[in-house]
Parts: structure tokens; sequence; C-alpha cells
């Protein structure tokens, strides 16, 4: 009762710099939305793509020597130019379309993969090449497994356009080593199963919304920090001492006050992208789980904020990690463009921090991910939070042993 009471004077006094809060993020997302608007499409500039590969070119050559004996030099010459994987790697992958937007990884086993982190998933069976070459050479059909193709539209809607475009090639060239030796088209092989996980697509307009949304929600911190600074100033704090306010009641309220502003922001944010803007999500009751725990993860970053401004800090330096620490939070994060963008280090990195990690989570949950494969997700962050208040527990009782 008497820390909520303590909290609503701390709200009303502030009334304009938490309309802020609400008001930078909605014209943002109402720009994007226009400039959007006068778009017939949107693709990723980039975009990653895993290929694969069970048998290498080398070690395929090989086996396919050893099941056919009689071939000679000049059969294995052509067998190496009738390679489907390589082609696609170093061939399709590799015109000037697509160089610039597309980045190839490849594996040997599917399960190696990190599905997270491709929007296009093409697999080549052990065999397949062996298969190819046996249709061609010596007019073998075998029942070997076809190329799969699986599509996750995590990021962008580019990813199923891309998929078609590899279908076609796969298509081309099957139908291509299919002629027979009389010039007639015999029954070319499948081109293979595209597959499409089953979450919602994603559109540029979305991301930008989760994505801004993500990063404005750092600046809650900053503005309890600015809050704090003039409560010192204007020896509030010293009244609540005196009221024997105490350290824990002082660091939890922060904390349930940054989740709170943290979560409304949230909410009246992309309950208007929902209404006026078709912004829709797979699974409400998921989503407002995410929402709830990133904003948790804030709360404890804006205790530590506090506590840090309390004992070291003045209006100034808040500033600066206003103008400098969260941009440089966003950057890593993927708050203003993919990851993919920047060196894979660096993505990493940002992903440990509460931004990048509650953008994924957000976007999943978006797209109707299992809650089961956002558990890791969701306990970082709720641990995220759990240290930072501890942080500022330290903090504000080395403050006060002063």
């Amino acid at each position: 009762m008497g820390t909520s009471t303590k909290r609503i004077p701390f709200l009303q006094s502030n009334e304009k710099h938490l309309v802020l809060l609400l008001l930078v993020p909605l014209i943002v997302i109402i720009v994007i939305n226009m400039i959007g608007s006068n778009e017939d499409g949107w693709q990723l500039q980039s975009m990653n793509v895993a290929v694969v590969d069970e048998r290498q070119l080398d070690d395929a050559l090989e086996s396919f020597a050893e099941r056919h004996p009689e071939v000679d030099q000049a059969i294995l010459t052509s067998a190496n130019s009738l390679s489907l994987p390589d082609s696609l790697v170093d061939g399709f992958f590799q015109t000037d379309e697509l160089a610039e937007m597309i980045h190839v990884q490849t594996y040997t086993r599917l399960n190696e993969v990190d599905v997270s982190n491709y929007a296009l998933i093409i697999s080549f069976p052990q065999d397949y090449r062996e298969m190819v070459w046996e249709r061609v050479f010596f007019d073998e059909t075998t029942d070997a497994r076809q190329p799969e193709i699986m599509v996750n539209v995590e990021v962008n809607e580019g990813a199923t356009e891309v998929a078609e475009w590899v279908e076609q090639f796969i298509f081309y060239f099957q139908f291509h080593v299919a002629i027979g030796e009389d010039g007639a088209v015999e029954d070319y092989m499948p081109a293979g199963e595209t597959s499409e996980l089953e979450y919602e697509s994603i559109s540029m307009f979305e991301y930008s919304v989760v994505s801004f949304t993500v990063f404005f929600s750092l600046y809650v911190a900053s503005t309890m920090a600015n809050f704090a600074i003039r409560d010192k100033q204007n020896l509030t704090l010293d009244r609540m001492v005196v009221s024997n306010m105490t350290l824990v009641s002082f660091i939890g309220s922060r904390v349930l006050t940054g989740a709170m502003l943290t979560f409304g922001q949230l909410t009246v944010i992309f309950t208007i992208a929902g209404l006026f803007f078709e912004f829709k999500v797979a699974s409400l009751p998921v989503f407002i789980f995410a929402l709830s725990v990133f904003s948790l993860a804030i709360g404890g970053l804006s205790a530590l904020i506090v506590a840090l401004s309390l004992a070291y800090g003045t209006e100034q330096s808040i500033s600066v990690i206003s103008s400098f620490v969260f941009v440089a939070m966003g950057l890593l994060g993927g708050n203003f463009f993919d990851t993919a963008m920047i060196a894979p280090i660096f993505a990493q990195i940002g992903q440990f921090m509460p931004n990048g990690s509650g953008l994924t989570v957000l976007l999943q949950a978006k797209q109707g991910f299992a809650i089961q494969t956002m558990v890791a997700s969701f306990v970082y962050l709720l641990l995220f939070g759990i240290v930072c208040t501890l942080i500022a527990s330290a903090l504000m009782r080395r403050k006060e042993q002063r």
C-alpha cells in the first residue's frame, strides 16, 4: 500500500515524459507504414541460406566410380560438371542479382543447422549426385530421396520467393540432364519437396513495429533514472529515507514501475498497430506472456540504471547512456536492421542484450512459435532482470553505508 501510493505522485508528476515514451515510437511506426504503403512489396536486403550437402563432390565421384567400375575419366569429368549442389552454391547464388543479398553457409548434416538463423534451408541427401549421374549415364532410375527446401519466413517474405527461384533452378537443371540421346524429353525427376515451417510470415512493417518498440522500451530505464535524479535534487529521496522505506521496497518499486511502464508502452503501441495497421499475432496469450517477461527484464534494467544514477550519476551521464549505450545496443540487437548484415560475433553479442533477446522472443511469439522453443530466451530475460536487480541492491546498500 505504502509503496504503490508513493509511486502515484512519481507517475503523475512526469506525465509529459510518459506520453513521450508512447508518442515517439508511434510516430516512427506511422512513418514506416506510410513509406511501406507506397511500395509494391519488400524483401530483406540480406538473407541467410543454409545448404546441407551430406556428401561432398569428391566423395560422390569416388563413390560413383566404385559403384560403376566401367566409367572412364571422360564420364567422371562430365559428372563433375553435372553436380546440382555445386551449381546451386557456386553458380546460382553467385549471380549478380543474388550475390549481394544472399549469404550461403554449407553444412554436411541437417542437425547442425540452427533453423532460427536461416530464411531458407536446402538439403541434398547423401546419394543425390550418384542418382542423377546414374540417370544420365546409365539410364537407371532409383527411389533415392529428393532435395528438400525448407522455408522459414521469420524475418521477411522474400524467403518464399527465393525458394520458388531455387525450385525453378532445380527443375530446369534436372529437366536438362533428363534429355536422352535421341533428343526426346524423358520423364524428368521431381524437383524435390518444399516444406514451410508452420509459422506466420512477417512483413517489413511488422518487423519494424516490433524492433523499434523494443528499442524504445530501453528508454523507460533512462527516463526513470532522470526521474530519480530529480527526486534526489528535490529531496524526495530524503523524505523516503525518513519514512523508513526499506531498500527492498525502494528497489522493488523501481523494478515494478519499470516493468509496468514497459508493459503499458508495449501494450498501447501493439494495440494501436493492430487496430489501425493490421498488425496481427498468431497466439495472443503467448505474445502477452512474452511481453510480460520482456517487461520484467526492462524493469530490472531500470532499477540498475536508477541505482547507478543515484550512486554515481548526473542527468548528463544518463544522457550519455541514452545517446550512445542504448543506440549501440540497438545496433547489435537488430533493432535498426537485420543482424545478418553485421559480423556474426556482434550478432551473438546482441542476443545477450535484453533488446536483442526480447526482439527474438516477440517475433517468435508473433509468428506462432511453440512456447517450448522460447523457454531458453524467457529464462535468460528473467535472469537478466534478476541480476540487474541484485546489482542495483548492492549499489544502493553501498551508498547507504557511505
